[in-house]
């Protein structure tokens, strides 16, 4: 019984980890900002959302240019159906988009916007009123994946070394009380 307790923390710990492990492997492939990279902007209009890709804008779009209701920012009012609609929009093939929006202040906000699939394309940007900053691009085929994998199973093994390290000590102190 306590074999089958143990596998079963394990198991557990294993993909508890997941969430440290893709932060820590998203670094793998994610790079100063690149033109050639694809390159999606968040256009937020008052009905629906779209994509325009960064050499559309220009980098800085008058508001009159983004089309009539149509903005750069991602209102914190509208941020939680932003994040609803952006993973239901089309996109090619199997993949599916994310998007991560951080407000930094009243008009300024951090965007990562990503199309996930058999590899990773996207930016981030941050957004002052309309103008972009280009932070960084993000680019990898499907071994991205194995980044995020390889992390989690080497944070994983060094946690249960750990474990497994200080077992004998917690035990000794535990007999001696």
């Amino acid at each position: 019984m306590k074999k089958l307790v143990l596998i079963v923390v394990m198991a557990i710990s294993f993909f508890l980890l997941f969430p440290v492990s893709w932060r820590i492997g998203q670094r793998f492939f994610t790079r100063p900002f690149n033109k050639k990279f694809y390159d999606p902007i968040l256009l937020v209009c008052r009905d629906h959302v779209e994509f325009r890709l960064w050499h559309e804008l220009g980098g800085s779009e008058p508001a009159s240019a983004l089309g009539e209701g149509c903005t750069l920012q991602v209102t914190p009012e509208r941020q939680r159906w932003v994040e609803e609609v952006v993973p239901q929009m089309k996109s090619p093939g199997d993949s599916s988009w994310t998007v991560r929006v951080k407000q930094l202040g009243e008009n300024r906000q951090w965007i990562d916007l990503e199309l996930l699939g058999d590899g990773i394309a996207g930016m981030i940007y941050e957004v002052r009123g309309n103008e972009i900053t280009p932070l960084n691009s993000r680019l990898t085929g499907p071994e991205g994946q194995l980044y995020v994998l390889v992390v989690n199973l080497l944070l994983w093994v060094a946690i249960w070394i750990v474990v497994w390290g200080i077992r004998p000590w917690v035990v000794r102190v535990s007999i001696h009380k």
